[in-house]
C-alpha cells in the first residue's frame, strides 16, 4: 500500500500558502471556485502576462511517486503548449513538466527527452483531473505515465532526461496562457506509489470549526481581528 506524502486541500485549511516552500507572482486562496471545500489555490497571470508558481520541496523521489492535482483553466493557450505542472530537482531544475497544448491536450514532457501529447481534451472552466505516475533510474530508464480524470492519457518512456533527482513539485502559470488568465488547483495529493496507476479520485478538504458549540465551546477570538473564519475563534 502506498503512504501518502502530502496533502493539501487546495488552501481550504489554512486559507493562505503555508504549505508551500516557495511562491511567485499573483497567486491566491480562492473562494471564487472549488473542486473540494469552499477555496482553491488561484494563479493568476495578470497584465502583461506574468507567470506564477508555487513550489513543495522534499516531497518528491525517483524511486515513483504518483501525483494527484485538481486543475482548472479559464483559457486554452493561444500560440504554443504551456507548462501548468512541474516536477523539479533540489535546483529547482526541471526535471518533467505537463502543459497544455493549444489544442487542448496534456502535453507530457520529460525535459530532453522525447514528449508525448495525450488525447483527451480538457475544457475550459472545468474541472480535471491529472495525474503522473512516474519513475526514474537514471537518464535513460524513467516512465511518466499521465491520466485523466482516471483514464490513461499518455505514456513518456523514450529519450535522455537531462537531469535525475527529482525533489520539489510546481504548480505554474506559465507565461503563454494570454493576460488576466487564471489557474485553479485543488486536491493536491502525492504518494510513493510506483506501480505506474492513478491513485483514484483523492477529494482533499479540511474540517474546521465554524461556530462555538453549546458546552465547552471556543470562546477566546484568535488575533485582533479572528482567523477570518466562522465566528473567528
Amino acid at each position: 500500500m502506498p503512504a501518502t506524502i502530502f496533502l493539501e486541500s487546495g488552501t481550504d485549511a489554512t486559507q493562505d500558502l503555508t504549505f508551500y516552500s516557495s511562491t511567485g507572482g499573483t497567486i491566491a486562496s480562492a473562494t471564487d471556485q472549488a473542486r473540494t471545500g469552499t477555496r482553491s489555490l488561484r494563479l493568476s497571470s495578470g497584465s502583461p502576462d506574468t507567470a506564477a508558481f508555487v513550489l513543495r520541496a522534499g516531497v518528491l523521489a525517483d524511486a515513483g511517486r504518483r501525483i494527484s492535482v485538481g486543475v482548472m483553466f479559464s483559457a486554452i493557450p493561444p500560440v504554443s503548449a504551456t507548462t501548468f505542472l512541474q516536477i523539479l530537482d533540489t535546483s529547482a531544475a526541471g526535471v518533467w513538466s505537463a502543459a497544455l497544448t493549444t489544442g487542448g491536450l496534456i502535453s507530457n514532457r520529460p525535459l530532453g527527452a522525447t514528449a508525448v501529447n495525450g488525447t483527451r481534451v480538457i475544457g475550459i472552466n472545468t474541472w480535471s483531473r491529472i495525474t503522473v505516475s512516474y519513475t526514474i533510474t537514471n537518464t535513460t530508464t524513467f516512465r511518466f505515465d499521465v491520466f485523466v480524470d482516471g483514464v490513461l492519457d499518455s505514456s513518456a518512456t523514450g529519450g535522455t532526461l537531462t537531469r535525475t533527482g527529482s525533489d520539489r513539485l510546481g504548480l505554474r502559470m506559465s507565461v503563454g496562457f494570454g493576460a488576466n488568465q487564471n489557474i485553479w488547483f485543488d486536491d493536491i495529493y502525492i504518494d510513493d506509489g510506483s506501480d505506474y496507476t492513478d491513485p483514484g479520485n483523492i477529494r482533499v478538504t479540511a474540517k474546521r470549526p465554524n461556530a462555538n458549540g453549546t458546552t465547552n465551546g471556543y470562546t477566546t477570538q484568535i488575533g485582533v481581528g479572528g482567523s477570518g473564519y466562522g465566528t473567528g475563534h
